[in-house]
């Protein structure tokens, strides 16, 4: 059975990361997930994301102008605790996150 899959491809910074948190709260212990994104930030970010959560990247390939990822979900409250990238957010995403909701 091929593992779940998120498409991140067009999207920018925080957009691919919020969206593989939400992916990786929806998996089992030790699942994996695929992700392919076009952004090159999301090289540094995702695993930064892996870092600060426990959860691992298992691998992070360049192939043309895809990035692609697998992370295994490691920790039960990992994807939860996590709210915000712990590195410098761009322009674009600092004012998403500046916005009041």
């Amino acid at each position: 059975m091929p593992n779940p899959f998120l498409d991140a491809k067009g999207l920018n910074c925080p957009l691919p990361i919020l969206r593989a948190k939400k992916a990786i709260q929806a998996l089992d212990i030790d699942g994996l997930l695929d992700i392919h994104a076009t952004d090159p930030g999301a090289v540094k970010d995702f695993a930064a994301f892996c870092r600060s959560t426990g959860n691992e990247l298992v691998s992070s390939v360049h192939d043309g102008s895809v990035y692609k990822f697998t992370i295994k979900r490691v920790n039960q409250d990992a994807a939860v605790d996590w709210a915000y990238p712990p590195f410098t957010l761009g322009p674009a995403a600092a004012a998403l996150h500046a916005m009041p909701v």
